[in-house]
């Protein structure tokens, strides 16, 4: 026990507080760890539909067609309506991108979360020791 100008500081009841609360920081930061981890998993599933669907939207075929499409003239409005899905289909699958780099960033955060309740958990322990 610390004891100074009117303060007292139990070493024990300090360690024990501060291991149970690096122990609850640890156990959340896992679950936010993992809870990104299927989500990372959901958003590259979904960016690899896109880029599959916009691979067949560029493809040849898929072109050639929107051409003959464009080429009959009364179906003007519908080509242009294809054109804008593509348009999109692109901006999604940048956004899908950008999200997915937001969260392996967030994931790198949880880790250095785990990292810091751990050393506060020794740390807890070793004042409980003392």
């Amino acid at each position: 026990m610390l004891q100074e100008e009117g303060v007292q500081i139990d070493f024990k009841e300090a360690g024990k507080i501060l291991m149970a609360s690096s122990a609850m920081m640890f156990v959340l930061s896992v679950f936010g760890f993992y809870t990104m981890v299927d989500v990372e998993t959901e958003i590259q599933d979904a960016s690899q539909t896109l880029e599959d669907g916009m691979t067949h939207l560029e493809s040849e075929e898929s072109q050639r067609t929107i051409e003959a499409i464009e080429d009959m003239g009364r179906i003007a409005s519908e080509a242009q309506s294809l054109e804008e899905g593509f348009e999109q289909a692109e901006q999604s699958l940048n956004n899908t991108e950008k999200a997915e780099q937001e969260v392996t960033q967030t994931k790198e955060t949880y880790q250095w979360l785990s990292l810091i309740a751990i050393m506060l958990f020794v740390a807890g322990i070793l004042l409980y020791l003392n």
